[in-house]
């Protein structure tokens, strides 16, 4: 090539670039698919339902909606303290401590850093919940048409009512992560039952289950049930090379989450901090679980998973019709996500990790049916609907619950407060705290509702839940009163002093400090002058 023709290569290069890249023909492109009906019609949908989740959300997260004045008393607020926290130059496990993982402290971080309250983590959980009804409604749309396939998210909405347990909770945020794994696995079975999984779709349920993990471990465990069902389909197919390449991939996505996380806390010092609350205490904690399952708790245990059992029940039943990949792929994922509810504990937000499951649940029932109105589909509709009455029932408990309690904060009646006692406590009792000692206060018991409403940060990082905390790993209580020996913070509030079980707190209390005010079962103590 010589000069002339290197010229004119060069400059016809140049044209076809500003010819791909002419503002006028991309935006005739984006306007010629904007105009197809499809995408129309996929517009207004996504449009639905993400306004439809942001009213959900408006109503039933109530310690994050603006719709509510008062902070609820959960672990919605224990996040929230976590986000502010690190806002103000705090470090996550080292200043404060709590067995979640680093991705739901830092989520809560940046929502209060947005509106410097929890506002700003409501924004994002309306972005997060939104995206995952999409992915839900993408997800059935492998099974039955679009108007159907809404159906199948709003029915799911509705029971997520159940669970919610007033928002900004670990499932919550993880259920799109497991959408997205759902959405990938299935996308492809469905197209191509025959061929052997792609190693980019092992790649992303490694980033979904890393995310998981790093929020909290057990949320992720469908995941988990995504690439099982892979490798027993490559052993099955004698694809044993196959094997060990999507698990390698696999691991490749969960590190491309888990090292920059590590490398973030190894740059701050508390890498074996995170790592032991995260994980370690998180195995602790739902091993106490697993060992408090009596009789009651197992039936009721059994009226939250009446659906993914059934689902078992019909994907194996109908495993000629559905398909034998999509069949055991279903069975699969839906045993793997009873694993953390049958080893842990039972409280009725755990079981949103289940929520997932609920579109394919109502999208198969419209592909067996044929979307026809039948007998079989009447028989299969009352079937497949009583599995789901405990979730309407508490849903629509919940609504009640909630609309009442915003058209009382309207319209208050003369004997009642839109606020609750914890307000109160938290401004009577942090009032007699000079500013300047606020950086010298420990909190025993108290919510971190209080701690929010009262502006202060505890001056130690086992700031809640100390008596539950002792009692589980007892290590915390000896360094509660270690801190309380050398350290002695100058104010101390406690939350109900008749239920400390700690001697030696209380002999420390009563030895070297003196009570100044209490409101309820909150007393606020100031250490004695020698």
């Amino acid at each position: 090539m010589n000069k002339i023709e290197f010229k004119q290569f060069l400059q016809n290069t140049k044209d076809n670039i500003q010819e791909k890249l002419n503002p006028k023909k991309i935006g005739t492109k984006i306007s010629v698919s904007l105009k197809s009906k499809k995408t129309r019609k996929n517009l207004i949908i996504y449009a639905f339902l993400t306004l439809f989740c942001i009213a959900f959300l408006l109503l039933l997260s109530a310690s994050t909606s603006p719709l509510y004045k008062d902070l609820c008393d959960g672990d919605s607020s224990i996040f929230i303290f976590f986000g502010k926290a690190i806002t103000l130059g705090k470090d996550a496990y080292r200043d404060y401590f709590d067995h979640k993982g680093p991705i739901l402290f830092y989520i809560n971080a940046l929502g209060y850093f947005l509106t410097k309250s929890k506002v700003g983590v409501f924004i994002l959980q309306c972005i997060s919940l939104s995206i995952s009804s999409i992915f839900m409604y993408k997800t059935a749309r492998f099974f039955t048409k679009p108007i159907r396939s809404v159906i199948c998210v709003i029915i799911t909405i509705i029971a997520f009512g159940a669970t919610i347990s007033d928002g900004n909770l670990t499932e919550e945020y993880c259920i799109l992560y497991c959408m997205i794994a759902i959405y990938t696995a299935l996308k492809f079975i469905t197209k191509h039952p025959k061929a052997p999984h792609p190693r980019k779709n092992m790649v992303i349920y490694g980033i979904c289950f890393g995310i998981c993990a790093f929020i909290r471990v057990n949320n992720g465990l469908i995941i988990c049930g995504i690439v099982f069902v892979t490798i027993m389909t490559d052993f099955i197919n004698e694809h044993i090379k196959e094997i060990f390449k999507n698990i390698l991939y696999f691991i490749v996505g969960v590190l491309i989450v888990a090292v920059p996380v590590c490398l973030f806390f190894l740059i701050k010092g508390t890498l074996s901090d995170m790592l032991f609350s995260t994980f370690v205490f998180n195995f602790l904690y739902a091993s106490e679980g697993s060992s408090e399952k009596t009789s009651s708790a197992i039936l009721l245990l059994l009226r939250w998973v009446a659906p993914v059992l059934m689902m078992i029940f019909i994907s194996s039943f109908f495993a000629k019709r559905l398909g034998p990949k999509v069949a055991s792929f279903i069975t699969t994922i839906s045993i793997f996500a009873l694993i953390p509810i049958l080893l842990g504990f039972s409280y009725t937000h755990y079981y949103t990790t289940l929520i997932p499951l609920i579109p394919i649940y109502c999208a198969v029932f419209f592909y067996i049916t044929s979307n026809k109105i039948n007998i079989l589909a009447v028989i299969l509709c009352v079937i497949m609907a009583f599995p789901l009455a405990n979730y309407f029932v508490q849903s629509e408990s919940n609504i009640v619950h909630y609309s009442k309690k915003l058209y009382s904060q309207s319209h208050p009646a003369k004997t009642s407060d839109v606020y609750s006692d914890i307000y109160y406590s938290a401004k009577q009792l942090s009032s007699q705290i000079p500013d300047e000692d606020k950086d010298s206060v420990y909190c025993y018991d108290i919510s971190a509702t209080w701690l929010l409403q009262a502006d202060i940060m505890p001056c130690f990082k086992i700031f809640i839940l100390q008596e539950w905390w002792s009692e589980m790993y007892p290590e915390s209580g000896r360094q509660i009163n270690q801190m309380m020996l050398e350290k002695q913070p100058k104010w101390v509030v406690i939350h109900n002093i008749d239920i400390v079980n700690s001697k030696q707190f209380m002999n420390i209390i009563n030895n070297n400090y003196e009570l100044i005010d209490e409101y309820s079962y909150d007393r606020l103590y100031k250490l004695k002058t020698q």
